[in-house]
This record gives C-alpha cells, structure tokens and sequence, in this order.
C-alpha cells in the first residue's frame, strides 16, 4: 500500500464519522470497554466532533442513544465521558492530588462517593490523575478494587485508569492537539 493511501485510511481512522460508528455499533451491543477506550481519552474538541458525526450518522442524540441504552453507574461514568468538559492543561494542584486518591481508594474500598469517583475521572486533566493514580497505588497496592467494585463497573473503572495513565496516549494526544 502506498504512502498516501496509507496517510488516507490513518486519516480516516481518527475522524469523528469514524469514532461516531464505532460508539454506534458499542451501543447496539452494549460493548461498553469499546465505548470507554473511545470516550476516555479524547479531547473535548474530539468529543464535539464525535457527538456532531453521531448524530449526523445516526439523526439521534449521543447522549439520549447512551441514557437509554445502559442503566445505572455505568451509565452516569458514559454520559459523564461524553458531556463533561476535561480540564485539558498540564497543570496539577498538588492540593487536591492526595484528597482525590483517597477519594477514589475509599470508593473502592468503602463503595462511598460514586459522584466524586466519577467527577475526579472524568474532569480532572490528564497530567493530574497521572499524579492521583501514583499515590492511589500506595494506598491500594490494587488489591481494593476487588473489594467493594464488582462487574461492569469495576472493570469500567480499570479501563478508564488505564486509558488516562497510559503515557504515550498522552503523549499522543497532546500532539495531535498541537498540530491543530
């Protein structure tokens, strides 16, 4: 394949048409690890594109398509994903890194503060829950997250951890918002 058909389907594959029918097809089969990979990790300027492109692909609302297709945590953590504004600089409050940790450890432990989970995993920047996730692991040793957290909903929070410490996509990510 040549270079510019591959720089073709690279391009293609990053759109929000792209994303758009992939969350489609995540919904329709309630696939909700495809659903966080996507939302998880993608700038607010991507989030509008994909919302644009879905209801363009779908004439329906994203967040109407996820409200009435899952119930529950798991569907405040999507609609959450999709219409929460990121804090998208690098900065870090080093004030609220240790109380977000203990945050999310107590959760996980204590199964308290499922809003404040969500808020912490879905607002704060990238930069700062890289910080979060360091200390949150002294706490936990990863044991507590098979304490209080069971099914979907853990599983979904492991994904999202993963997603946002996950450096190179970071990396990544901030790259591409540079070239814009």
């Amino acid at each position: 394949m040549g270079s510019s058909a591959s720089k073709s389907i690279i391009e293609q594959s990053g759109s929000g048409s792209y994303y758009a029918a992939r969350i489609g097809t995540a919904i329709k089969t309630k696939d909700k690890k495809s659903l966080i990979e996507i939302l998880a990790c993608r700038s607010n300027a991507e989030k509008e594109e994909i919302k644009t492109a879905y209801e363009g692909l779908f004439k329906k609302e994203l967040e109407k398509d996820l409200d009435n297709s899952f119930l529950g945590d798991i569907k405040k953590l999507l609609l959450s994903l999709v219409t929460v504004i990121r804090d998208e600089s690098c900065t870090t409050d080093e004030k609220y890194i240790n109380e977000d940790a203990r945050t999310l450890y107590d959760f996980q432990t204590k199964g308290t503060d499922m809003d404040k989970c969500i808020t912490i995993m879905t607002q704060k920047n990238f930069h700062h829950l890289q910080k979060v996730f360091q200390i949150y692991m002294k706490y936990s040793q990863m044991e507590s997250v098979d304490k209080k957290v069971k099914g979907d909903l853990k599983e979904s929070f492991l994904m999202l951890g993963q997603c946002i410490d996950n450096t190179e996509l970071n990396f990544a990510t901030s790259m591409d918002q540079t070239d814009g």
